[in-house]
């Protein structure tokens, strides 16, 4: 394999804090795998990626850790995009029958599937800002 001729570099320190670094390039492709990913799951299906540093026999991440003095490289990413039923399965989120058992058995009530956020309302000199 080649070195890549974009910059995308995964970095992690002992915290458990992700650094990501990369340039337009870097960022395209980044982007387009996870586009990639995005049109599989809207369609149903459960897809994967990888990303590899040369030294892992891939071209598509940079083998520098950047402005970082401390951590370590990744060699290797692998992007899972995932439907509700296999994000269920693989405990990402919990199915709403679960969540209304557990509620229900503490007395109270099974939250809507998905809250509604409300921009908080704001004035200005001219009248409501949109």
């Amino acid at each position: 394999m080649s070195k890549p001729a974009h910059t995308l570099a995964f970095v992690t320190d002992q915290k458990g804090q992700l650094f990501v670094h990369a340039d337009a390039k870097g960022l395209a492709h980044l982007i387009s795998s996870l586009e990639r990913l995005k049109k599989k799951v809207e369609a149903g299906e459960c897809d994967h990626d990888h990303m590899r540093t040369d030294a892992w026999a891939g071209d598509e991440l940079s083998e520098s850790m950047g402005c970082e003095k401390e951590g370590a490289l990744i060699h290797h990413v692998k992007l899972y995009g995932w439907t509700e039923e296999w994000a269920k399965k693989h405990g990402f989120i919990e199915s709403r029958a679960e969540v209304a058992l557990l509620v229900a058995a503490v007395g109270g009530q099974v939250p809507p599937s998905r809250p509604e956020k409300k921009p908080p309302q704001t004035t200005g000199a001219f009248g409501p800002r949109v």
